[in-house]
């Protein structure tokens, strides 16, 4: 957090870490966490950030590397 000079207001940032699929394959303590998060979001949170526009990819390659669980726990 950075407090502006100018104004007095505070500046909150956040750094955005993209991991590519693969290298969630190559380490399954992180696959299991990812499988979890993603299978484990609340609905609104899933909507918001358009899950349903990538479920079919994410399940693929989540049943493929092993974690075979699907969203509805089929």
């Amino acid at each position: 957090m950075r407090r502006l000079l100018q104004t007095g207001g505070v500046l909150f940032t956040i750094r955005v870490w993209l991991t590519p699929f693969q290298a969630l394959a190559e380490s399954p303590e992180q696959l299991a966490a990812f499988a979890q998060a993603w299978r484990g979001a609340a609905p609104e949170f899933a909507a918001y950030k358009g899950f349903h526009l990538y479920a079919d990819l994410v399940e693929g390659f989540l049943r493929a590397h092993g974690e075979s669980h699907s969203v509805n726990g089929a």
